[in-house]
């Protein structure tokens, strides 16, 4: 959940609520949730949106996170420390079947081409991901048009549904 350590790379914050709701597409397909435990991985470095996803997730979701915390500024010297963070979250996010991600964020389209590249060859396409807001690639509907849009309409309206890929 990428909000505040690049500005200028994504254009705008997708809210937590529609995180939370990509995650409860996959709840949903999966037949968890209810009452029992559900645990998610969630990979931001912004405590203000793990704070926020927490805030809109179900009660019976552990949020797990790793990786650096804070501010999320460019400039600060940490003598690696939070890079070396950074590739331990990344090392944890390619263990997951499920990924919600906006590609409009060079982390999530990092952890895409190492999930379509490197995951899914290894476990024959055991991994699906749902899109909140495409950047890079242009997406093909089920009724074969090919938009740029979000997966959840242009609104980003978590009620309009999800595709998964």
């Amino acid at each position: 959940m990428r909000w505040g350590d690049k500005p200028g790379e994504v254009g705008e914050k997708t809210p937590a609520k529609y995180f939370v709701a990509g995650v409860k597409r996959f709840v949903q397909k999966k037949g968890l949730g209810g009452i029992s435990p559900v645990h998610v991985y969630l990979a931001s470095e912004d405590e203000v949106a793990i704070r926020a996803f927490e805030k809109k997730a179900p009660r019976n979701w552990h949020v797990h996170t790793s990786g650096p915390t804070g501010k999320g500024l460019i400039f600060e010297m940490t003598s690696g420390s939070n890079g070396l963070a950074s590739l331990g979250a990344l090392l944890l996010s390619m263990q997951s079947n499920h990924y919600v991600l906006v590609t409009t964020s060079n982390w999530s389209r990092l952890i895409n081409e190492l999930r379509m590249n490197v995951v899914d060859p290894r476990c024959r396409n055991c991994t699906q991901m749902i899109d909140l807001h495409p950047g890079q690639w242009p997406q093909q509907h089920k009724d074969g048009n090919i938009t740029f849009d979000s997966f959840f309409g242009t609104s980003v309206d978590p009620a309009a549904g999800a595709d998964f890929h």
